[in-house]
């Protein structure tokens, strides 16, 4: 299940990501079991499904926000868009194909 990293984002693209994060309700919620086998794969298939997802952080969270982002980021290639309290925006590029169209970096921009 391990995903190849995601190519970085310019901070233009993460801006559309967050504007279009805006009015998304959480697909997950994460509560005292944290980050284990059932809740990887519900993230794997939600961001395979979505592309851009928010997980809900319950109080009782075993995990925080900035931990499970950078475990999401090692085992699935997510990339964190931002996060707003305990709620986390999480991106991952369909491979074949994509829903979301961002805007070309400069840097990486086709001729």
């Amino acid at each position: 299940m391990a995903k190849t990293p995601p190519l970085p984002l310019t901070t233009k693209q993460l801006r559309e990501l967050r504007a279009l994060a805006h009015d998304l309700k959480p697909v997950l919620r994460v509560g005292k079991n944290g980050y284990g086998p059932s809740l990887k794969l519900e993230l794997d298939q939600a961001l395979s499904s979505h592309e851009l997802i928010k997980v809900k952080f319950e109080r009782e969270a075993s995990i925080e926000p900035t931990e499970f982002a950078e475990q999401a980021a090692q085992e699935l290639g997510s990339v964190k868009v931002g996060a707003i309290g305990r709620t986390l925006i999480l991106y991952r590029r369909h491979p074949k194909q994509p829903k979301i169209v961002l805007s070309a970096s400069s840097k990486n921009a086709d001729p």
